[in-house]
């Protein structure tokens, strides 16, 4: 490929960087995007590029195998640092897509790594009933909860959990989820394995549907919160819906999280059930910062909520894990292990096996339409760039930047 490069438009067929062809676009956003790539030395291989603009770096960056030594200082400079540090770090476990190289000119960042099949998001979406059977919702829990593990082992966050950034693996890791993009991604240990210190008055990370309250309140994420977040993915995945809405603006889904945490069901069932606007101020100003109810008193009443605005049928381990991990904090190490057993104890008490087909598996594929008419297996990185025509960061200061950046 000759001439300057546009990273949202490298032409299908061209050579990149010697290596690779172009063989497909797979999705855009305003600041890069994914393709398909070749490998011209075994033409057999593919993988995927993601490529983003480099206006303010000029200097030249070969790509880099993965068995040769990467420099540090190379990928601090990089617009996709944080992918590829994660990748780096956690290259050798079955969650995560596998590092191929990384690289720049004077106009790309890029980095290329293994492909993964279809997006839970993209599958939740063309499901017939709009939701998953519990042997599918429990096996994802299982599998979400191991590949956060990895990460967090590895001294990362990944603070934006969604069903969008989980994918299948290919071929023969067809049923093997895959944890994506780790562009929100923060070191949450330092080099010598030491928990960071929690920062104040930061702004909002993450996708507000599945953010914690925690992201909402702009306070430091932990761990946790990262479970938190897979959790209300869990639930969407079991119930078909969440209490609060797609369309609710960005403070109504944080209320509306605040008094699912410390709502009352009596207050519900009195004040203007018509209004849920008015139910729902009503209970945030007179619960949210109370002290009044117990943690385990507000946890029932949280339930109680949740299964009046749509969480039906709540098993009673499910209620238990939620007030767990909701009681975790920024210093707790999770118990993961605990953590996926009681998600396979929900299996036995509902009586459903853990290693039966996922849903899609057995499902007739959807008649054709507009919107499905695209092999959905080859796209599973769109929706990550469809989330930049959205605010997923709040600004922050200039003393946050310089912080983040540590």
């Amino acid at each position: 490929m000759s001439g300057r490069y546009d990273p949202l438009d490298l032409p299908i067929g061209s050579v990149f960087q010697k290596n690779w062809t172009i063989a497909l676009k797979l999705g855009q956003g305003g600041f890069g995007a994914v393709y398909k790539v070749q490998d011209n030395e075994r033409q057999e291989k593919f993988y995927a590029l993601k490529s983003s603009s480099n206006q303010a770096e000029q200097d030249y960056l070969h790509c880099f195998p993965v068995n040769k030594k990467i420099e540090r200082t190379n990928i601090v400079n990089s617009v996709l640092k944080m992918d590829t540090n994660v990748l780096l770090k956690v290259r050798s476990k079955k969650h995560i897509c596998r590092f191929i190289a990384c690289g720049r000119n004077e106009e790309i960042n890029y980095l290329i790594m293994s492909l993964a099949g279809p997006n839970l998001e993209d599958l939740f979406e063309k499901s017939p009933s709009h939701k998953f059977s519990a042997s599918t919702t429990l096996q994802i829990a299982i599998q979400g909860v191991e590949a956060l593990k990895d990460v967090h082992d590895a001294g990362f966050l990944h603070r934006d959990v969604k069903p969008a950034n989980f994918a299948l693996g290919r071929d023969s890791q067809a049923r093997v989820l895959k944890l994506l993009d780790f562009g929100l991604a923060r070191q949450i240990l330092t080099n010598e394995g030491k928990l960071r210190p929690p920062r104040k008055a930061l702004g909002f990370r993450g996708t507000e549907r599945y953010a914690s309250v925690n992201a909402h309140d702009s306070k430091e994420l932990g761990r946790h919160d990262d479970l938190i977040s897979l959790f209300y993915m869990i639930m969407e995945f079991k119930n078909g819906c969440l209490p609060w809405g797609v369309n609710d603006e960005f403070d109504v889904v944080g209320d509306k999280k605040k008094t699912a945490l410390v709502g009352r069901l009596l207050l519900l069932s009195t004040i203007c059930p018509s209004d849920e606007d008015y139910m729902y101020k009503t209970i945030v100003a007179a619960f949210v910062n109370s002290d009044r109810l117990d943690f385990q008193n507000k946890m029932w009443l949280m339930l109680c909520v949740l299964q009046e605005k749509g969480w039906t049928n709540i098993p009673k381990r499910l209620q238990q894990i939620y007030a767990s991990i909701s009681k975790w904090t920024y210093f707790k190490t999770p118990d993961y292990k605990w953590l996926m057993n009681q998600f396979a104890l929900v299996a036995n008490d509902e009586g459903v096996s853990l290693d039966t087909p996922f849903d899609w598996e057995t499902e007739q594929p959807p008649k054709d339409t507009k919107k499905d008419s695209r092999q959905v297996s080859e796209y599973p990185y769109e929706r990550q760039y469809e989330a930049e025509k959205t605010v997923r960061c709040k600004p922050k200061k200039e003393s946050e930047e310089k912080d983040e950046e540590e």
